[in-house]
Formats: C-alpha cells, structure tokens, sequence
C-alpha cells in the first residue's frame, strides 16, 4: 500500500498519439497532478519538451533518452555525456558499418544533424541508422557504452555507459526527496523496461510491446484511449493508497 510522490511518463506513445497531440483528459489529468502538490516528470528520446511540459503543467524532463534532466525554466539538473574524442570513435564507427548513415548528436545547447567526424564535442547520446542490429551491439561493446533501438526502426541510440531513463529517473527522485518506491512510472516501449522495473508502481499503456507488459507492474488502457490519464485520476489522484502484488 502506497501514495504516489512523483510520475514519470514517457511520451510518444504512452501520452502522445501517433501525430504527437495529446488528449484534453491527459492534459487535465497532469494539471490536476500539479493542483495536488505530485511533481511529474517527461522521460523521452526527444530533445525539445520545454513546450509540451509548461503546456501540461510538468516541472521536469528527462530528455534525450535519459542523459538529461531539467527543469521546466531550461534549467540543467544533471547531464551525461560523451567526451568529444569518444562522440568522434563512435561516428568513426558507426560509418564504418554504414557509409550514409544519418547521424543526428544532441549536445546540451542544441540538435545537430548530418553529422560526421571530428565532430569535436561531446554528445549527450548518438543516434544513427544502422542496418543490423548485431553492428549497434558490437560499436556499444567497443567504446563501453550502451544502446537502444527505437521501436519499429532501424534508428539506434548510443547512451554513455551509466546513463539511461533509470538512471535518471532515481537521480530526479533523489533531487526531489521522492523514494522510488513512491515513484509512478508509465511506458509503452523497450527503453522505459528499466524505469517500470525500478520505479514502485510501473504502468505499461495497453498497446504496450509484450515486453514491456511483462515487465510492468499493472497495464492501463492503451494511448489511443487516455490509459495513462484514466489511471492517474483513478489511482494516484483518488487518494487511495495503491496496492501492488
């Protein structure tokens, strides 16, 4: 039995529909979290989220697949990163195993695309196209870094090596004085596995990938539905303490 202290969702296909909108109940659902004092929290790929998250009343983001955490002012809570040397062995790397490979490096001030070495600054992650999933595995070996491949592409992200959305997640938690065991989190795809694990409610959306259903402690309605929204009013904003099995 627990009350919830802080949510942490994550975005493309858990809150936002396929065109990236959101709901009028999503929004009133993170509205009415913030009304009742509970911090939330974006955990995506994206970069660019300050919009979004003033639009629905969130305080934080955790961007480019957990390597940043800020606030909502723009503000840098913590960050990892690449050296410059180590974004240019990757680049290296990666266009050794596919020449025309599109390459896209999230530094902290901006996106840049295209891009190649020497780059010659460090990255907060590396994401490029790949053609096996086995090269991705092999360069992430090579430099001691992790990876993810988004769903249903061939895109895969190069994380710095204790970086991710877990890792992140409890960092934002211990900033805020929020036990992970009042934390609630919400996913839909492979890279939100570690947060629903970590976290002491992990919701999978019901058009949630089998793995990550399995991973979860409960499952919601799916996306398309409002899931995450009906549950938030339903569990967290009820008042009612949660149980979980």
């Amino acid at each position: 039995m627990r009350t919830i202290g802080l949510v942490v969702t994550d975005l493309d296909g858990t809150i936002l529909r396929p065109d990236g909108s959101f709901s009028e109940a999503t929004r009133q659902a993170f509205l009415h979290l913030r009304a009742a004092g509970i911090p939330a929290a974006f955990a995506t790929a994206r970069f660019h989220t300050g919009e979004l998250a003033r639009d629905l009343g969130a305080e934080y983001t955790i961007n480019t697949d957990g390597t940043l955490i800020r606030h909502v002012s723009g503000r840098i809570l913590h960050r990892w990163a690449f050296s410059a040397a180590q974004t240019d062995g990757i680049l290296e790397a990666i266009l050794a195993q596919n020449p025309r490979a599109d390459a896209a490096v999230p530094t902290p001030e901006r996106v840049w695309r295209e891009c190649r070495p020497p780059f010659g600054k460090e990255a907060l992650k590396i994401v490029a196209t790949l053609g096996r999933e086995e090269d991705a595995a092999q360069i992430a070996e090579a430099f001691g870094c992790r990876y993810i491949r988004y769903r249903g592409e061939d895109r895969y992200s190069f994380l710095p090596a204790g970086a991710g959305k877990v890792e992140a997640v409890r960092m934002l938690a211990g900033l805020l004085g929020v036990p992970l065991s009042r934390t609630a989190a919400f996913g839909d795809d492979i890279g939100d596995i570690g947060m629903l694990r970590a976290c002491g409610i992990g919701v999978a959306v019901g058009d949630a990938l089998d793995e990550v259903k399995a991973a979860a402690d409960v499952c919601c309605g799916p996306c398309r539905e409002d899931g995450v929204a009906k549950w938030i009013e339903r569990k967290i904003l009820s008042g009612t303490p949660i149980h979980v099995v």
